[in-house]
Formats: C-alpha cells, sequence, structure tokens
C-alpha cells in the first residue's frame, strides 16, 4: 500500500506539469524528484531482482531502499531541507580544505621520514605508511604512542612493535618469532635514536594543526554554507509569499475593473499598498499609475544593486581617471628599463605562473621520492639495484631543475622593480620565496665528495 500511495504520488507530480511531463525531472526539484522516483520504482521486488539477481543481495537491497524512504522527509519539511542542502554546499567548499590538508600531511610525512624512519621504520617506512601514520595521529587514536618511540628511541619504548636481536638470546618474548631471523625488517630495532626535543616539537605542532585548526575549518566551511543556504531559503520563501500577495492584488484589481450590474463603478477596498481608495480609474490612469510603479522599481532596482546612486560624483570622477590615464610605460633607465618592463610582463603572464605551479606540484613529487629512496640507500649499498640508482640520479638532476626555475623566477620579480628593485622584498610572500631558494642552493655547495 505505501508502495503504490509513492507511485500515485510520482505520477501526480508528473501530470500536474500538463504537457510538459519532462519538467519532472528538469525542472527546480529535479533533484528530490529523481530521488522519489528511483525510491518508487526500487520498491519493486521485480525491478530489483531484474537489477541484482535472484539472489539474497536483492532483498537485503530492496529493504535498504524500503528503508530509505525515511528520506522523503527532507522534500517534505522546508527546514530539514535547507539544512542538507546547506550540507551539501559546504561539503563543495570543503574540497580545497581537503587540499590543504592532504598538502599539511605531505609535508608532515615527508618530515617524519627524513628525522625518523631509521628509529621507527615501522610507522615512517615509505610516504603512504607515513600518511597513514599521521591521519592516526590525527584522530587522536595514541599518537602519544608514536611521540615516545622518538622520544625514547625504539630499544627503550618499543611501542608493542620492535625486537632487538638480544631479546632472542634465550626464550623468545613472542609467540609469533621464534628466532631473530623470522623477524620482518619493519619490527626490528636496528637504530635507536632518541630524540625528545625533535619528537615534541613535531607530534605538538601535527596535532594541534590537524585535529584542532583543521577540523575548524572543516566545520567553519559547513557552518557557513548551510547559513547561506538557509538565508536563501528565507528569500525564496518570502519571495513567494510576495508573489502569492501580488497575484491575490491583481485577481482584486481585475474583479474591480468590471462594472457593476448598476453601471456605478466598483470601489476596491484597498490599494496596493493597503490604503483605502475611491473609484476605478479609467484606462489612461491605469496605464499611467502601471508605467510610474514600473519606474519606481527600476530606479529601486539601480539603487540596491550598484549603490552608486548614493555618490554620483565617483561617476565622474573615476570617468575622468580614465580618460587621463595613458598606458605608456616610461623608460628611465633606457635599454635596462625596456629589460624590466619584458621581465614584469613575464612574470605577470598567466602562461608563466601556471608553469610555475606545476613544477611547485613537481618539486613536491620529487621531495618525496628523494626521501622514500634516499642517497645512503642509493649510493652505499652494494646490493643496490641499477633502477634505483637511476632514479637517484634522475630526482637529482630534476631537483637542480626545479631550483633553477625558482631562482630564475625570483630574478624575474626583481628585475620587474626596474629602479626600485627593492619592492620585490615589501610582499611576505616573496620574503619566503626568497628564502626557500637560498635554503635550496645552500645543500649543493656545502655537500662534499668522498
Amino acid at each position: 500500500l505505501i508502495v503504490y500511495t509513492f507511485c500515485a504520488e510520482v505520477l501526480v507530480k508528473i501530470l500536474a506539469n500538463g504537457l510538459a511531463p519532462w519538467n519532472y525531472l528538469v525542472g527546480l526539484d529535479w533533484k528530490w524528484n529523481l530521488f522519489d522516483f528511483a525510491i518508487a520504482i526500487l520498491s519493486f521486488n521485480e525491478v530489483t531482482t531484474f537489477l541484482f539477481g535472484d539472489t539474497g543481495g536483492s532483498i537485503m537491497v530492496l529493504r535498504l531502499f524500503r528503508l530509505a524512504r525515511l528520506f522523503k522527509l527532507f522534500a517534505k519539511v522546508p527546514k530539514l531541507r535547507a539544512i542538507i542542502m546547506g550540507m551539501v554546499a559546504g561539503l563543495r567548499a570543503v574540497v580545497y580544505i581537503t587540499l590543504l590538508v592532504f598538502l599539511n600531511f605531505y609535508i608532515f610525512a615527508i618530515g617524519g621520514i627524513l628525522f625518523f624512519r631509521s628509529n621507527d621504520p615501522f610507522h615512517f617506512a615509505t610516504v603512504p605508511v607515513a600518511l597513514l601514520t599521521l591521519f592516526r595521529a590525527s584522530t587522536l587514536e595514541d599518537w602519544s604512542d608514536i611521540m615516545y618511540i622518538a622520544y625514547f628511541g625504539c630499544d627503550r619504548f618499543t611501542g608493542g612493535i620492535y625486537f632487538q636481536q638480544s631479546d632472542f638470546d634465550g626464550e623468545p618474548p613472542t609467540p609469533f618469532f621464534s628466532s631473530w631471523d623470522e623477524v620482518p625488517v619493519k619490527f626490528r630495532c636496528t637504530s635507536p635514536s632518541a630524540q625528545p626535543y625533535l619528537s615534541v616539537a613535531f607530534w605538538v605542532i601535527f596535532v594541534t594543526c590537524s585535529a584542532f585548526i583543521m577540523l575548524s575549518l572543516f566545520i567553519g566551511a559547513v557552518t557557513i554554507a548551510m547559513s547561506a543556504e538557509l538565508q536563501q531559503a528565507k528569500l525564496r520563501e518570502e519571495k513567494r509569499k510576495q508573489k502569492a500577495y501580488l497575484q491575490q492584488r491583481a485577481e482584486e484589481f481585475k474583479r474591480s475593473k468590471a462594472p457593476s450590474r448598476s453601471g456605478r463603478s466598483v470601489r476596491l477596498n484597498s490599494s496596493l499598498d493597503g490604503s483605502q481608495t475611491g473609484e476605478v480609474p479609467s484606462r489612461d490612469s491605469l496605464e499611467h499609475v502601471h508605467m510610474d510603479l514600473k519606474l519606481r522599481g527600476l530606479i529601486f532596482d539601480a539603487w540596491q544593486s550598484s549603490g552608486m546612486l548614493e555618490h554620483p560624483e565617483k561617476l565622474l570622477s573615476e570617468s575622468h581617471r580614465e580618460q587621463a590615464f595613458v598606458d605608456v610605460t616610461e623608460y628611465r633607465l633606457g635599454a635596462y628599463s625596456r629589460f624590466a618592463a619584458m621581465c614584469r610582463s613575464t612574470a605577470e603572464h598567466q602562461w608563466f605562473s601556471a608553469f610555475i605551479t606545476c613544477c611547485i606540484l613537481l618539486a613536491g613529487v620529487v621531495v618525496g621520492l628523494s626521501a622514500q629512496f634516499d642517497d645512503t640507500d642509493v649510493d652505499h649499498n652494494p646490493q643496490s639495484d641499477s633502477n634505483l640508482r637511476a632514479l637517484g640520479s634522475v630526482l637529482w638532476y630534476s631537483d637542480v631543475a626545479i631550483t633553477w626555475v625558482f631562482t630564475v623566477e625570483m630574478v624575474l620579480k626583481i628585475l620587474a622593480g626596474d629602479t626600485e628593485p627593492q619592492q620585490y622584498f615589501r610582499s611576505k610572500w616573496n620574503l619566503f620565496d626568497f628564502a626557500i631558494v637560498v635554503c635550496s642552493w645552500i645543500p649543493y655547495f656545502t655537500s662534499t665528495e668522498d
């Protein structure tokens, strides 16, 4: 009975569109209509058997879709519907926050591999493993145990994970491994090192950023989107009420235009603004009133949209400045100024900015691969594979090329200042880029060859 009731509802809504029944699936409420249509169709045993086969799984899917009828409340309750739409809008904004969270995880994963892998290979063996470890820590699930392994060293605080060769001199410490040779590499504590200060700073900063700040960003994005959706729902409701009121007044106006049987003009109960009026005016007067109302509406819309009517002198001043402005570059130092202008146009070009963005992403990949396949394993291990050696060379040359690209970008921005190159250092982001470039060149000048 309930299934046929929902099917009847769908059929009535389709027939309500008259000669355009497709509006049921393409109209304003097409998402909720499509959801209702799917719920109604998939509630039949024949449909689920045809789609999922005559197995127990089809019965489970059928029960699931019957339970999904409860979600129809979202379409029936306007406030609940607005909240759901706000959550969906918030999830769209969460995409950019997710990118920020991933960038945060990736940076800390590389740092964890560089700082703690020798002492804690179980949690920081590779980049994916390090990311999973950080995700676990961001949920506040035993993150202190991971910190204590780096704080005391894997020999003093095993965390229930690590074993040393001396543990197998007598009775095996665990029933899973009878000898040291059976212990996997990731469970072996071969290079213990205590890093109390670094581990505390690393984990406190990471947990604070990921578990508290990033979570606040998620909540803020969803809350703002939900508030905006509720405000839009309120505006739509007000427009609906205003439209209904205007339609009602239009019907009263049409009835008032018809002359009474006695030949006398019909008096209006109230005008458009609610005040009492006299006899119905002539057609010319009505057209004059209609044009007056239309002109007032146009003026009101212009006033609300641009706000320029409040300060009309701005229009004159802006047009005056546009006429007085002449886009001609003044070359004070001749050829050098021309070269500076060329550097400025290159640095501000959209294709150059896109190229720098690609280089930034490539630099992140190179650093991640370099941390996972570090030079010590490639160069000093006699059993290292030739492919790893080739990969190490490719990563090294790629890092050098990317460093040169960032250096060229910095030089172009400095030269773009023409006679005032110090303008480059007035921006905090430029200072950050300058520090990154300088620090990137230091290892190449300080490294020594054996």
